[in-house]
């Protein structure tokens, strides 16, 4: 059994959609990135960089793997069901290339772009410059998306690596960049055409819907 630490997040809801699409059973366990718990020892013990998600994979023998990180999620995954990542070839390196693209351009540009756009007082030359990264990396994936259905052709880790933020912050790269961006008809058909996956539904509400339940048990028990 799959244990997920996780949050209601982007980054967060990548090994939720991941588990659903392969089938794979898995718990969830919350970590509220504002209550400090991130930092606890026993969170750190999992997840060194203090950052969710990350799993525990509890094996029937006894043994139980760690993984932090959601790229690092995806691909163990994959690599553990054979599903949604090519074995081997071009198709692999696609995969793997327009994985690490998103891990280390869209996540973190986008998270600092939703964080000061946000911000009261968030300076006018920081959003710019998160703004304009933002839409040459949306730029990029248009480009891509022009000749093909998915990043790496066939649906894969690579797509759910980019979605959640894409789907989260396109409005808002589009109202920041203005005209400098243009029109994104790729885009929105690979956005409409993940999310219309069942899979990607159930993992993205997963989170919510425990943080949903807690709540209501909170307000049904108050102390």
């Amino acid at each position: 059994m799959i244990e997920l630490l996780t949050w209601a997040t982007p980054n967060g809801t990548k090994p939720s959609i991941m588990l659903e699409e392969v089938n794979l059973p898995y718990t969830i366990r919350l970590i509220n990135p504002g209550s400090g718990e991130q930092r606890m020892p026993a969170f750190l013990a999992v997840s060194p960089n203090n950052k969710i998600p990350a799993i525990l994979d509890h094996a029937d023998s006894g043994e139980t793997r760690t993984i932090f990180e959601s790229g690092a999620i995806l691909i163990y995954l994959a690599e553990k069901t054979g599903q949604l990542l090519a074995q081997s070839g071009p198709r692999r390196d696609q995969a793997m290339s327009w994985l690490f693209w998103s891990m280390t351009g869209v996540g973190p540009t986008f998270g600092q772009l939703l964080h000061f756009v946000s911000s009261v007082d968030g300076p006018p030359a920081v959003i710019q410059r998160f703004a304009d990264e933002a839409a040459r990396l949306m730029q990029v994936l248009e480009k891509r998306l022009e000749d093909v259905q998915f990043l790496a052709q066939d649906y894969s880790i690579a797509d759910i690596g980019a979605f959640t933020w894409v789907k989260l912050t396109l409005a808002t790269v589009k109202r920041t960049a203005g005209e400098s961006l243009g029109e994104t008809p790729g885009v929105d058909r690979w956005l409409e055409t993940i999310a219309s996956r069942t899979a990607v539904q159930r993992g993205l509400r997963a989170p919510k819907l425990i943080i949903g339940r807690n709540k209501e048990s909170t307000s049904s028990h108050p102390s």
